[in-house]
Order: C-alpha cells, then structure tokens, then sequence
C-alpha cells in the first residue's frame, strides 16, 4: 500500500479497514488454517462475509459514485 501511494496508485486518505471474521487461534489438526475457517460448522464465517457487503458496500457506492 505505501509503494502504491508513492506510485500514485492508491490513496491512503480513502482506506477502509474491516475485520469480519477471527474465530479462531490455529487451525485444526491436520488441517491448514484456511481449511479450518472454510469448514468451520458454526455458520459465522458467512454470516461474517454477508456483514462485511451489507456494511462496505453502501461506502463503495458512495465512493465510485462520486
């Protein structure tokens, strides 16, 4: 991100940070930890990810709009 705002490319005054989903310290056993999270049996990583659209999207609107 900082090279990209040396670049030009981003810029750093327009960053939203949103955490959704950390449910867990380290993976199952056996398991890689991406496996573990897209395995997870509780529903949370997707009731997570439908949080973080319903809640970044209206910004980005807002952003690419004007």
């Amino acid at each position: 991100m900082i090279c990209g705002a040396a670049g030009g490319l981003v810029d750093v005054t327009r960053i939203m940070v949103m955490q959704a989903a950390s449910n867990f310290d380290r993976e199952h056993l056996g398991k890689t930890a991406a496996q573990s999270l897209l395995s997870d049996t509780s529903d949370g990583f997707g009731i997570a990810l439908d949080n973080l659209y319903n809640a970044g999207r209206p910004i980005i609107d807002d952003i690419l709009g004007g």
